[in-house]
């Protein structure tokens, strides 16, 4: 029973990642809408302002969820964000378009802190790494799913009906919640709720004891529980950590396919090479998971920002081979970083604080995010079209990002194994 939670958790997920990439995937078309007089400049202004939505739904959702309950809060979330999508198909100016892209960022940003908590929660102990990193690849296979909606719809001019496929979670994910997404036992049991949480831990294998013993409710606010004395630095390394790597993914996933057509490639092989990046970021998240259990985090993270950024190295390749194996590679090091730290902060932290601190180090990291479609843009525009000087603009925050988590790790507090936390 306990895969039923995790399948809609990753089928959200699913959602939440073709949120990022559909912008991205259909930039190439709308920037040369006529009527909308977009620029380079306007269309990073565009990204940045949705995820100023994912930077606010990140940092609201993570903390009421510990206060609400995860469930109220994810069919919140998906609701709101599946009728934002449907405004953003329906714009009809740039204006309009902007307000809508700051809705749908407002509604998804919350889903990754309550997705990330409830999957940590249900996944059996042995193997919480796999688990949670597999239902993290949802993200990654909605970029797939985004680019091959624009595959299909863009060579008609139909960047609108690309956007409007956001909305199909409504009649989909969202019934299949409601009928089948429990309550997290550690909130039933924070909230005093034993009957509750003894019906969901027998019907989905859990251990009520470890809940009982491990969590009490704190008694200030769960983000005053994030900077305790054996929190403190952890949560500063988790904050500075995904700052970089979310501003790598917004940086690519909105200009990856424009810089492919600056390299040269036409419009259908530069979203064929946004699908390929998406496809290894997937098979790289279910390896990674698997060697971590063997390494350790800390060792895999810091090889997943190197190879991001020799990837990014590599991209400046003149062959078409090169590039492929670029962007597999980059892709392969992009999920290495992001599974194994949203991983690890659910870990790191108690019940009573879980959701707050995956929300907050995603809120913090949404700072990158918001910055990553502007510096893309930025880097290209002082490329001058040069290959190489953008390569390296997209691999600096890479190398910054491999030397900040090779500072040593603190000790996660509830699990006696090392975090992926970078201590400062």
């Amino acid at each position: 029973m306990w895969l039923v939670p995790q399948l809609i958790c990753w089928l959200a997920l699913i959602a939440d990642g073709y949120e990022v990439f559909v912008y991205g995937a259909t930039l190439p078309l709308i920037i040369h809408e006529k009527t909308w007089g977009i620029t380079a400049a306007s269309a990073g202004t565009v990204g940045s302002v949705s995820l100023v939505g994912l930077l606010i739904g990140a940092f609201g959702a993570g903390t009421l969820t510990d206060v609400f309950g995860r469930r109220r809060l994810f069919l919140f979330s998906l609701t709101f964000y599946s009728l934002s999508a449907l405004f953003c198909a329906a714009a009809a100016n740039l204006a309009t378009f902007g307000a809508a892209r700051f809705m749908t960022g407002l509604g998804i940003g919350g889903m990754m802190p309550i997705v990330v908590s409830i999957a940590s929660e249900f996944a059996p102990p042995r193997y919480r790494h796999r688990v949670v990193c597999a239902v993290l690849t949802g993200p990654f296979f909605g970029a797939v799913v985004a680019s091959f909606a624009a595959l299909v719809l863009l060579p008609h001019g139909s960047f609108r009906a690309v956007y409007a496929l956001g909305a199909i979670p409504l009649v989909t994910v969202l019934p299949m919640a409601f009928a089948w997404l429990p309550e997290s036992m550690s909130y039933l049991w924070l909230h005093r709720q034993e009957l509750e949480a003894g019906i969901v831990a027998r019907k989905y294998g859990l251990d009520e004891s470890t809940e009982k013993v491990a969590d009490v409710r704190p008694a200030r606010s769960p983000i005053v529980a994030l900077f305790q004395p054996q929190y403190r630095w952890a949560t500063i390394g988790f904050w500075l950590t995904m700052v970089i790597i979310l501003l790598i993914i917004y940086a690519t996933s909105t200009w990856l396919p424009h810089f492919m057509v600056q390299a040269g490639f036409p419009l259908g092989s530069s979203l064929e090479f946004l699908m390929l990046y998406s496809v290894s970021s997937i098979i790289g998240s279910v390896i990674v998971s698997w060697i971590a259990e063997r390494t350790g985090a800390r060792t895999m993270i810091v090889i997943g920002f190197f190879l991001c950024a020799a990837g990014f190295v590599l991209i400046a390749g003149a062959s078409r081979i090169a590039a492929i194996c670029a962007v597999v590679v980059a892709g392969f090091g992009t999920a290495a970083v992001l599974n194994l730290m949203l991983d690890h902060i659910a870990g790191f932290y108690p019940a009573a604080a879980r959701a707050t601190g995956v929300g907050w180090a995603n809120g913090v990291g949404r700072f990158g995010a918001i910055a990553g479609p502007s510096y893309g843009g930025m880097v290209l525009t002082i490329s001058h079209g040069s290959p190489m000087i953008a390569a390296l603009g997209f691999a600096l925050p890479a190398i910054l990002g491999g030397l900040v988590v090779g500072i040593p790790l603190q000790r996660s507090p509830q699990s006696g194994s090392a975090s992926a936390a970078p201590q400062r």
